[in-house]
């Protein structure tokens, strides 16, 4: 049984790609509307509300610049909860797989990864995010741009962090949304040996992706981390 972690902020596609793995057989056992296992979420959430401030108009709290470095009873319950998903695992018909999705997990990567065999990262458009995070309600205050644009400033560093740390260790694929998704998950399936049913593959329609924004935002470390990301993304090459 292996383990897959998907990993992104929110908005960027993590649902979908999530959602696509079980329509081809990958064990996610029983999940909410996002594709988020309440248990699994209930931990990020957790951490995030007593250590950070995380609130409803704030949803990740204020996050620090550097790396997040959680205590022992953290890691204690991201083992639980591998260890309960492994023996839910063994128990239902799949495909050799299960994972497990939470934006959260981005920013909390050192209580997960080092239980999982596989890693998928999403990331997608700054401008685009930002304008999602506002039409769901999410943040809130005069400031809100700027909020969610610094959240996918620390969820991008976060994602870039966890590929340098395991992109020699462990099977690592990197999805932009912005790009064709038909084409990624093809290369995805090939890379896990997974073969993708009509089911799965009729759930992308470039169409009905909402909050399609142009305009890049006028900030340099944005666009910087964006063409990083962009280079390891992945391809037929890699």
């Amino acid at each position: 049984m292996r383990r897959i972690a998907i990993v992104g902020m929110g908005r960027s596609g993590t649902t979908y790609i999530t959602e696509f793995l079980g329509k081809c057989g990958v064990f996610l056992d029983e999940v909410n509307w996002a594709y988020e296992h309440e248990l699994g979420r209930l931990i990020n959430d957790t951490i995030l509300e007593r250590e950070f401030g995380a609130r409803p108009g704030l949803p990740y709290g204020r996050l620090p610049d550097h790396e997040i470095k959680l205590s022992d009873y953290w890691h204690r319950m991201a083992r639980f909860f591998v260890k309960y998903m492994d023996m839910r695992a063994e128990r239902e018909d799949n495909i050799g797989y299960w994972a497990f999705k939470d934006p959260r997990t981005t920013v909390l990567h050192s209580i997960w990864l080092e239980h999982f065999d596989i890693i998928i990262g999403m990331f997608r458009k700054p401008q685009e995010v930002v304008a999602s995070y506002i039409g769901q309600g999410w943040v809130r205050g005069f400031w809100k741009k700027q909020l969610v644009l610094s959240y996918w400033k620390r969820f991008s560093k976060s994602l870039l962090h966890i590929y340098d740390i395991y992109k020699d260790k462990k099977e690592i694929y990197i999805l932009n949304y912005n790009e064709d998704m038909s084409v990624q998950t093809s290369i995805l399936c090939d890379k896990l040996k997974i073969i993708p049913t009509l089911e799965a593959k009729s759930l992308f329609n470039a169409s009905l992706k909402h909050y399609n924004e142009d305009e890049f935002p006028k900030d340099k470390e944005a666009r910087d981390l964006y063409d990083a990301l962009m280079s390891i993304r992945i391809t037929n090459n890699r």
